[in-house]
């Protein structure tokens, strides 16, 4: 009888802390003026493990592959995890934004045109009677350009939203469909050391990066995962050695699925993403958005722990 309730009083205790655990608010970091790439590394760093006390995911996935719960292996997961949550929108619908970043969704290359009704915030111009710039030159007008990589993350960090909709109530900074939300994360994830590529399937594109990760016999398991920015959708799968050389070697079956690879890989794009410095202004205001964000789903756990 004492054992079981020494064994009942070590049970509550484990929950008490546990509850107290996530009861503990994350707190907002510092940071300097810095490059976009080293923004999304400094962020995560900051932040990985306090998502993963909020996420457990992490330890299925570990259980179902026979892999090392360790930091390397956990970062490796969370870093793709949060910048899914950072780059995605809910839904391939004109104004469909995520939590976080708020990233609206509009379509392109469509009649009409909802990318012909946003408007400057300051000017009320709308994009569509605006020139672009000389690097778009073949496009109409700045409506119409389709929003590679550097364009689409450095327009994230402009220090007031220069855009707005009528389907939004507040004014947003960058944009973009499927592709577009796409080849801005395989350019992101790349600087930051994954393997990545863009898939191109039924008019719909998502992120397929390929991940080494540690298991539990002195090995690498290699795992495939999809990333989806349009509808949040993060999942993966086991592949052996010849399946990922396959995945290496695929080629795109379109010319527009060339496109958006040449994009993400593009080593100007690279470079300019990588020598883009954001104010620190905008930084602390992501960084707070973020801390926001994840107090937010702890209230959402402790609730219904208790």
């Amino acid at each position: 009888m004492k054992k079981i309730f020494f064994f009942v009083l070590i049970i509550l205790f484990q929950c008490q802390n546990k509850v107290e655990n996530q009861k503990e608010l994350v707190v907002s970091h510092q940071y300097s003026s810095t490059s976009i790439s080293i923004f999304f590394k400094q962020i995560i760093e900051n932040h990985w493990k306090d998502y993963a006390k909020i996420d457990t995911t992490y330890n299925s996935f570990c259980e179902n592959y026979d892999l090392i719960k360790n930091q390397i292996n956990a970062k490796k997961f969370y870093t793709l995890k949060i910048l899914n949550e950072f780059f995605t929108s809910k839904t391939s619908s004109d104004g469909s934004i995520g939590k976080i970043l708020l990233i609206p969704y509009f379509w392109h290359w469509v009649n009409p045109n909802p990318r012909h009704e946003i408007t400057l915030t300051k000017t009320n111009q709308k994009l569509n009677a605006i020139l672009p710039p000389l690097e778009f030159k073949r496009y109409k007008s700045y409506a119409d350009i389709d929003r590679t990589p550097f364009l689409f993350l450095s327009e994230l960090f402009d220090e007031e939203p220069k855009y707005k909709h009528e389907l939004l109530e507040k004014s947003f900074t960058t944009f973009g469909w499927c592709s577009e939300r796409e080849m801005a994360f395989v350019a992101l994830i790349e600087i930051l050391g994954f393997k990545a590529k863009v898939i191109t399937n039924n008019g719909h594109t998502w992120t397929e990066t390929l991940v080494d990760f540690s298991n539990n016999h002195q090995k690498n398991t290699k795992i495939k995962i999809k990333i989806d920015n349009t509808y949040h959708k993060f999942e993966w799968s086991m592949i052996n050695d010849t399946q990922a050389k396959n995945w290496g070697e695929e080629k795109e079956s379109t010319a527009m699925a060339l496109w958006y690879n040449q994009k993400s890989h593009d080593k100007n794009e690279h470079q300019k993403i990588k020598q883009y410095l954001i104010s620190k202004k905008v930084i602390q205001k992501i960084e707070n958005i973020f801390v926001d964000y994840l107090n937010e789903l702890k209230k959402v756990v402790i609730s219904s722990n208790l």
